[in-house]
């Protein structure tokens, strides 16, 4: 949310972390300590994470309930991970609480599947 798709992505992703964490974020990286004081679960507002926006999280709603009603299920991809004990907080995304909401919203089996990170190094040939 913070580095790709220009300004605007930027400017939001600063105000929503801004909201999180109290340290300076639009220093130049390495001048500043992004993660000072945070503890716990909070380590994940700092700036190299990410967000899904209410519109993705409508739209993942949207494709749960079409396929629970074709009694389809779903597997979920995701780059950042949003289950607490499957990753160190400061690799979670960071309103994981509320994907998670929106999971549970549906029924056991919906979603059967979870891969979640990257594969470092890994290049297309």
């Amino acid at each position: 949310m913070i580095e790709k798709d220009g300004a605007q992505s930027i400017d939001e992703g600063i105000a929503y972390l801004s909201q999180h964490n109290p340290n300076d974020l639009r220093a130049p990286r390495g001048t500043t300590d992004m993660g000072a004081g945070l503890r716990g679960l909070q380590t994940r507002f700092v700036p190299m994470g990410g967000a899904i926006k209410d519109s993705q999280l409508a739209w993942l709603r949207q494709e749960l309930a079409a396929a629970q009603s074709a009694g389809e299920r779903i597997i979920v991809l995701t780059h950042l991970p949003f289950f607490p004990s499957a990753a160190v907080a400061s690799a979670l995304l960071w309103n994981f609480d509320e994907l998670l909401a929106v999971l549970r919203d549906f029924p056991r089996g919906t979603v059967p599947l979870v891969l979640a990170g990257a594969v470092e190094g890994w290049t297309r040939t």
